[in-house]
C-alpha cells in the first residue's frame, strides 16, 4: 500500500482499527415484539412493526445504562415501596405525641372526627364508582328538591348546625339546582368569615368551612391549605384541639393541592408538626395508629372501621353502577341498557314516597361508545358472539333507541349507522 493510500486510524476507533473490526454506528432502537417475543432493532424512517411476524405491539427493551434517581427534597432517594413506607413511619415518628392515651372517652366522639370520616367513606365510593367521570346526577321533583338541603338558620345559635348539616351531604347525591346553591351559601359564609375576628365561638364553624374548601378549593379563589390551617390558630387557645388531627386526615385524603406522592405526605407531617402537635395531650391510640395506617395504606381500599348511614340517593347510585358492572362482565346488553331505564324512570322511596330519577344521559353515551367498539363482529370471536347472542341484543337496543323517530337515539347518526352495520 502506497504512502498516499494510508488513512491512519481516529482516536474514536483506535481499539477497532487495532483488531481489524470495522466500526458501524446503529442509531436504531432496540424493541421486543409482544407478539413472538423477538428482539429486533428500527430505525426512525422504518415501520413499527415486528420484523418477523409483523405484530403492531412493540415494547422498548430495558436499557442497560445507569439511571439517576431523582433527588427529594428530604435528601433522600426512594428507589422502592418499602424504602418509602420506611421513610413515611420514620417521620411520622418523629413528632410522635408524648402523651397517648387509650382512654375511649376521651376526645373520642367530636363531631369534626365522625363528619370527617363520614366523608372519607363517602368519597371512597365516589372514587372507587367513578361518578365523576359519568356525571350521574339526581332528579327530583322541585316541591322535593328544596328539601333536600337543610332548612336556614332562623337564628345565628343554629348556624354551626346548618353548615354542618350541608358538609355531611357530599355534592354527588345533590341534584344540579341544589349543588349551585350549596356552593353559593357556603361561598358567602367563607368571604363573611375571613372578613370577621377568629374567636372561640366561631372556630367550630371555621373548621366546618374548611372541610367545605379542602372538598371544593373552588370556593376560595386564593386556596392554599398551609393558610387555612393557619387562620384556625390551632394550640394558641386550647392546647387539646385534636380536630387538627382529624383535618390533616382529611387533606391528605382529598389532596385538594393535586400533589403527588411525596409532596402529600410532607404536607401532612408539616401540617402535624406546625402546630406543635407533639405537645398535645390527651391523644388517643387508635387515633396515632389510624395515622399511621392511612399514609401506608391504598387510600381507595382504605378501611376506616367506621360505618356510614347511606342515603336513599347514594344507595341506589351504587346498585346502578353495580349492576351495570356484573352486566357487562357476563356480555348482557340488554341488562345494562334496562338498568339505565330503570335509573331514569326512577325509584320509589319507600320511607318518604319520594321518587328519585336519575341523569344517566351522558353515562348511557360513554357505555354505548365503549360497548360499539368492543362488542362488534371484529372484536370478538364467532363462538363467543353466537353463545352470547349478540346479535340478538343489538337488534333489542336498535329496536327501541333508533328504530322510532322519536326515539332518544344516543350518540346520534354515528352510532345508529354502526349498530346497523352490526345487525345487517
Amino acid at each position: 500500500m502506497s504512502r498516499e493510500g494510508f488513512v491512519p486510524p481516529s482516536a474514536a476507533n483506535l481499539g477497532n482499527a487495532a483488531s481489524g473490526i470495522q466500526s458501524i454506528k446503529n442509531f436504531g432502537v432496540k424493541y421486543v415484539c409482544a407478539q413472538c417475543a423477538v428482539n429486533f432493532t428500527l430505525s426512525p424512517k422504518e415501520p413499527v412493526r415486528c420484523k418477523e411476524c409483523g405484530h403492531r405491539v412493540l415494547y422498548k427493551a430495558r436499557t442497560k445504562r445507569m439511571v439517576q434517581f431523582e433527588a427529594l427534597p428530604t435528601k433522600i432517594r426512594i428507589h422502592d415501596e418499602f424504602s418509602l413506607n420506611d421513610y413515611r413511619i420514620s417521620m411520622l415518628n418523629k413528632i410522635k405525641p408524648n402523651l397517648i392515651h387509650d382512654d375511649n372517652n376521651i376526645h373520642n366522639n367530636t363531631q369534626i372526627k365522625h363528619l370527617i370520616l363520614n366523608l372519607i367513606n363517602k368519597y371512597q365510593i365516589y372514587r372507587n364508582l367513578d361518578i365523576e367521570k359519568f356525571k350521574i346526577t339526581p332528579i327530583l321533583k322541585s316541591n322535593i328538591e328544596k328539601y333536600q338541603l337543610p332548612k336556614l338558620p332562623s337564628t345565628l345559635d343554629n348556624l354551626s348546625n346548618f353548615i354542618y348539616d350541608l358538609t355531611l351531604i357530599p355534592n354527588f347525591e345533590l341534584t344540579f339546582n341544589n349543588q349551585i346553591i350549596k356552593s353559593n351559601v357556603l361561598k358567602s359564609l367563607s368571604s363573611s368569615s375571613s372578613s370577621s375576628s377568629k374567636s372561640n365561638d366561631n372556630s367550630y364553624i371555621n373548621k366546618l368551612l374548611v372541610i367545605n374548601e379542602i372538598i371544593n378549593p373552588n370556593l376560595n379563589s386564593s386556596y392554599n391549605t398551609i393558610n387555612n390551617f393557619k387562620k384556625l390558630n390551632f394550640n394558641n387557645n386550647n392546647n387539646n384541639d385534636n380536630d387538627l388531627q382529624y383535618l390533616a386526615w382529611f387533606v391528605y385524603f382529598m389532596n385538594p393541592d393535586k400533589l403527588n406522592m411525596i409532596e402529600r405526605f410532607n404536607q401532612f407531617h408539616f401540617l402535624l408538626n406546625y402546630f406543635n402537635f407533639k405537645n398535645q395531650e390527651n391523644i388517643l391510640i387508635n387515633d396515632w395508629e389510624f395515622t399511621n395506617n392511612l399514609i401506608n395504606s391504598n387510600l381507595l381500599s382504605f378501611n376506616t372501621n367506621f360505618e356510614i348511614e347511606k342515603s336513599f340517593i347514594l344507595d341506589n347510585l351504587i346498585k346502578i353502577i353495580n349492576n351495570i358492572n356484573n352486566s357487562y362482565k357476563n356480555f348482557e346488553l340488554i341488562n345494562i341498557f334496562r338498568t339505565l331505564r330503570n335509573a331514569e324512570t326512577g325509584y320509589e322511596d319507600l320511607n318518604s314516597f319520594k321518587l328519585i330519577r336519575f341523569n344517566i344521559g351522558y353515562y348511557r353515551y360513554l357505555l354505548l361508545d365503549k360497548l360499539i367498539n368492543e362488542w362488534n363482529k371484529d372484536s370478538i370471536t364467532e363462538d363467543l358472539w353466537n353463545l352470547k347472542k349478540l346479535q340478538y341484543q343489538w337488534e333489542i337496543i336498535y329496536e327501541i333507541y333508533y328504530s322510532s323517530k322519536n326515539s332518544i337515539k344516543p350518540g346520534g347518526i354515528t352510532f345508529e349507522n354502526k349498530i346497523k352495520n352490526m345487525i345487517s
